[in-house]
């Protein structure tokens, strides 16, 4: 019928906009599609930093959003508000408040914490309502869906796809294979 044969893709792309943690030209990339209300992406992340500590210029991660607003009704905003403090450089800072406070988010929480970090409280109130972030956090949705990634946190490593929360071991165990 000469219709091209699209297939659906079968590792996310890494994009200018997607936050990095570790050396952007780390041999190897562990990519994360997260939720910032979600328990065991909050349990993950020791693991996570203890695997950048060890492999210090080797190893990178980065974040990919996809928030479950079904469960989680701060989900959406908190992906978009970690972007707004990302224009000020503390998208990891940031990263790492939310996930800690977890199933306690507030909307007041979220400015709070910009407060707390020292952002400047108008331009990021001026991103959160621009909807910039919505668009990249969209972007991070639709990907999500067409790798038919399914649950949070879920993990690419090279080829490889984990779903769920992943031991220090099995990522280290991955990392050398």
């Amino acid at each position: 019928d000469g219709s091209p044969n699209i297939s659906p893709p079968t590792r996310p792309v890494i994009r200018a906009a997607d936050p990095v943690r570790g050396n952007p030209n780390a041999l190897f990339t562990i990519v994360e599609f997260g939720d910032f209300q979600c328990a065991a992406c909050a349990e993950v992340e020791p693991a996570l930093r203890k695997v950048l500590d060890q492999y210090p210029g080797r190893v990178k991660l980065v974040w990919k959003d996809l928030p479950n607003s079904r469960l989680h009704p701060l989900a959406q905003r908190a992906a978009e508000a970690a972007h707004c403090a990302g224009e000020q450089g503390k998208f990891w800072e940031y990263h790492d408040r939310l996930l800690d406070q977890g199933q306690s988010l507030t909307e007041t929480g979220l400015s709070l914490t910009a407060r707390e970090l020292g952002l400047n409280g108008s331009a990021f109130a001026e991103c959160l309502e621009s909807g910039r972030a919505t668009e990249l956090v969209t972007r991070s949705l639709n990907e999500a869906l067409l790798l038919r990634v399914d649950a949070t946190p879920y993990f690419f490593i090279g080829e490889r796809r984990i779903s769920g929360a992943i031991s220090e071991e099995e990522l280290k165990k991955l990392l050398t294979e």
